[in-house]
């Protein structure tokens, strides 16, 4: 698996994943708060430290579901697609 050794910094605010693009990471949070937002139905929420996200449009093949923003300084790691769904396998 080929996973970033080191989590990437991300500033806030910043858009991390756009709803309705392909899916080709998926995200654990080591620090910070980011915002999931756009679902139609659902209300935003916010994931934190050891939350992850991003998985959804990875299994299922389909494009991103929502935005994810970061809230604060977010620090976080994220596995590639294709090592993902080998990680899971």
């Amino acid at each position: 698996m080929n996973m970033n050794n080191v989590p990437r910094p991300i500033i806030s605010p910043n858009k991390i994943i756009e709803k309705n693009t392909p899916g080709d990471k998926f995200y654990v949070i080591v620090s910070g708060n980011v915002s999931i937002g756009g679902i139609e139905n659902v209300s935003d929420k916010v994931y934190g430290t050891f939350e992850y996200f991003g998985e959804a449009s990875l299994l299922l093949g389909g494009l991103r579901s929502a935005d994810v923003i970061a809230e604060t300084s977010v620090t976080a790691y994220s596995i590639a697609k294709g090592s993902f769904l080998r990680l899971i396998r």
